[in-house]
């Protein structure tokens, strides 16, 4: 039984799983920000919006790695 719970605090994500992770949070990032970019009709189109979206998917992604790895 203790030894299950030694499995949980020995979890640790490797490098290419991070990398792994960071890329598909950039292209789920980009997808939204071209769906966004062709779908908006407003007058005040905003670039910064569009890169901190991208931006935005990635930080989720690594606070979701951090915050899955502690118990």
């Amino acid at each position: 039984m203790f030894q299950n719970f030694n499995n949980l605090f020995t979890n640790s994500v490797s490098l290419p799983q991070v990398i792994f992770n960071l890329f598909i949070a950039l292209m789920c990032g980009l997808i939204i920000s071209l769906l966004y970019r062709w779908t908006y009709k407003g007058p005040n189109y905003s670039v910064n919006f569009v890169n901190s979206m991208i931006l935005l998917s990635m930080i989720t992604a690594i606070v979701i790695m951090v915050i899955g790895n502690n118990l």
